[in-house]
This record gives structure tokens, C-alpha cells and sequence, in this order.
């Protein structure tokens, strides 16, 4: 049981988030793993109201309270919205079995405890895919429960080989945003904000030179235009789309030219907030080719897709960071 309860604390480090469930099921794990050896697995049992104080013991709780925050957080649905990705984490640590969060029934006016419980993993078959169904965790859409067509995998930080540039600013892989590197990734966000900002005002200041215009002005300005376009496109957008989205391609010059394409992402737990260099790829199921994120065009041109290597235009899947699950887009 120690191994399987260290596996999912494993798993939620890896996978940070500032969801109420992540925090409950992070709590539960810690908790339970200091009893993990206790022969009473009751003592692994926790009701609501100790998960909330564990999760904020600044707060002053009372049981009810703790109930509809812990029903609020929605644990077994965070839990079934990543069930292929937790049991693929389980299957790569050579464990036959994974961990769920359960409730056990009480009687009369106990409280009903929650605590962590083992299922079985579904043997492998041929294809390298599980022999279950619900193993894939299809989302679910207006016509019904749907089999993803492409699930992602996820490289975390760490495992993926860094460039000298990207180990300067990114160190191991990921860093806590208030920090002196954080402090060093706001510094680079200015200067790239400033700079278009200096060149519309050089524009602005030409107006005040009092001779004709010359061959050598026009080049300048033709200059400035096209500098701070770049600017814009290569460094202030990203950062602004990053911030909004939580997610961008990261830029070539952070990550080894022999990695495959990776993202830059950001994570937040109960107390920080990470930027990190994260891989979403995988295997395209028509013509075993690799995937890669990519931005869409017109109406979907901040919409990142799978699109395969081999045929991109032809090959494509939609990205779920949530689920990490994708269908074959059409459009």
C-alpha cells in the first residue's frame, strides 16, 4: 500500500494545480502515507472536516462547512477526468492496481470517512492500449460518451533536455514565479513590452524635425514598424497569451535541438505558482506519426492542436490540457 499511496503523491507533484481537488487528494495522500504501515485501515480514514483543516488550517472550520466546501471541490470527478493518464503513471511505475478516493458508509450519526482505495488495472493487450474501456476516460459530449481518438502523453519538468539558455532561465526545468529567476522572466516580459513602446515614441518624436523627409527617414520608420511587429509577435504576445491561457509553445532556444517541441505551462498549487517546461505529444493514430501542439488559423488561430508531423494539415486532433484527451478535428 506504501508504494501505490508514494505512486499518486508522485503523480500530483507532477501534476501541480491550485484545484480545490488537488488539494483535498494531496492531503489525503501525505496523510495516508504516514499510516500507510499501520495494520488498522481505519486509521487511513479521514472525514471532511479533518481534509478542510489539513487543506487550510488558517481557516476556522465547523462540519458543515467543511462538507460543502469538500462537495464543492469535486474529488471523484477531478479523479475520473484524468483516470487514463493516472492509471498510464501506475502501469510505467510496475504497479498492477491504482488508487482511487472512496467513502465509507456509517451509521446513524458518524460521519462517513473518505479514504483511498485500490481497483485493478486491466491487463495490456496487443495494440499497447488497455483492454478496458473506461480505462481511455472518453469525454463525454451531447450526444453521449465518445471514445477519445488521441490521448496525450505528458513529459514533466525535468525529463526534458534543456539548452544552455533554457537552464540560465529555467533552471531544473520549472521555477516558483516569485523568485529571483521569476524576478529575471518579469524583467525579459518588460524590456519586451518597453521596446515597441521606444520605437512608437521615436515614430511620434519625428513629427518635431522641422526639414523635408528624406529616403533615410522613411527607411527608419519602415524599420521601427517592422521591429516592434516582431517584437510583438515573438515576445509580448506569447506572455500575454501565456498568462491568459496557461499554456504556449515554447520557443526553440529553451530546450535542446534534438528534444521534440515542447510547452511552456503554468501550474499553481495551494502556494505558488510554477512556470514549467512540459512535453503534451503522442503517437498519431492514422499513420503512427508524432505529435506535436500547434496553433490553429482563423477563428481558432489561439487554439492549440495535435497535428501530426507527417501529414499536420491533414492529421489533426484537439487538445484537452484537462483530460489530455483529443478527437480528430474536421474543419
Amino acid at each position: 500500500m506504501k508504494a501505490l499511496i508514494q505512486c499518486l503523491v508522485d503523480w500530483l507533484n507532477e501534476n501541480r494545480t491550485d484545484i480545490h481537488a488537488w488539494r483535498v487528494l494531496d492531503a489525503l495522500a501525505r496523510d495516508s502515507l504516514k499510516l500507510a504501515e499501520s495494520i488498522d485501515p481505519t486509521q487511513r480514514e479521514f472525514d471532511v472536516l479533518e481534509l478542510a483543516q489539513a487543506c487550510q488550517p488558517e481557516r476556522d472550520w465547523d462540519y458543515e462547512a467543511a462538507k460543502r466546501w469538500f462537495n464543492r471541490a469535486a474529488v471523484p470527478k477531478f479523479l475520473e477526468a484524468r483516470r487514463a493518464d493516472l492509471n498510464a503513471h501506475f502501469r510505467s511505475r510496475g504497479h498492477d492496481q491504482a488508487l482511487t478516493i472512496a467513502q465509507r458508509k456509517s451509521a446513524g450519526r458518524h460521519r462517513a470517512p473518505w479514504y483511498l482505495s485500490t481497483y485493478a488495472l486491466n491487463p495490456l493487450g496487443e495494440d499497447g492500449q488497455p483492454d478496458e474501456v473506461t480505462a481511455a476516460n472518453p469525454p463525454e459530449t451531447g450526444s453521449g460518451t465518445v471514445e477519445p481518438d488521441l490521448i496525450y502523453e505528458f513529459t514533466p519538468p525535468g525529463e526534458i533536455k534543456l539548452s544552455l539558455l533554457g537552464r540560465l532561465l529555467l533552471g531544473p526545468g520549472s521555477f516558483v514565479a516569485l523568485s529571483a529567476r521569476g524576478l529575471v522572466w518579469a524583467i525579459l516580459m518588460m524590456g519586451s513590452v518597453l521596446f515597441p513602446m521606444f520605437c512608437v515614441y521615436l515614430l511620434w518624436s519625428m513629427r518635431l524635425i522641422n526639414r523635408p523627409l528624406l529616403t533615410g527617414d522613411l527607411i527608419l520608420m519602415l524599420m521601427l514598424i517592422c521591429t516592434s511587429w516582431v517584437f510583438w509577435r515573438i515576445f509580448v504576445r506569447p506572455w500575454i497569451w501565456l498568462l491568459d491561457d496557461r499554456i504556449v509553445p515554447a520557443a526553440v532556444v529553451l530546450f535542446s535541438l534534438k528534444e521534440d517541441p515542447a510547452q511552456l505551462d503554468m501550474a499553481k498549487d495551494g502556494k505558488h505558482r510554477y512556470l514549467r517546461l512540459v512535453r503534451y505529444g503522442g503517437v498519431c493514430p492514422v499513420c503512427a506519426g508524432t505529435i506535436e501542439l500547434r496553433y490553429g488559423m482563423g477563428v481558432n488561430s489561439r487554439r492549440l492542436f495535435g497535428c501530426c508531423g507527417e501529414a499536420p494539415q491533414d492529421h489533426v486532433f484537439t487538445f484537452d490540457r484537462v483530460t489530455r484527451a483529443g478527437q480528430r478535428y474536421h474543419g
